[in-house]
């Protein structure tokens, strides 16, 4: 049986009050995907063309929860697919 989160995105907003800003977390390098291109129902991934972008911008917000005593997110989206060979 496979397992049910296969194939789901899920994305979670909170409120939050702004409190002010930050340095920016360090940016992750992209990991090596070969390890499940052959397993049935491996992801599959194709990197497009090389081109130019932006830098990560030095700063980030800085928050605190809206409501201190529910920290329930305040919408949820779940978005499933099913990768090739399933």
């Amino acid at each position: 049986e496979a397992n049910r989160d296969v194939g789901m995105i899920v994305l979670k907003v909170k409120r939050v009050h702004l409190c002010g800003n930050r340095p920016a977390n360090k940016a992750l390098s992209i990991p090596d995907s070969n390890q499940s291109r052959n397993q049935i129902g491996g992801v599959c991934v194709r990197y497009g063309d090389e081109r130019k972008t932006f830098e990560q911008h030095p700063t980030t917000w800085q928050v605190k929860p809206y409501d201190e005593d529910n920290n329930r997110s305040y919408v949820t989206f779940v978005f499933r697919y099913r990768p090739r060979g399933m």
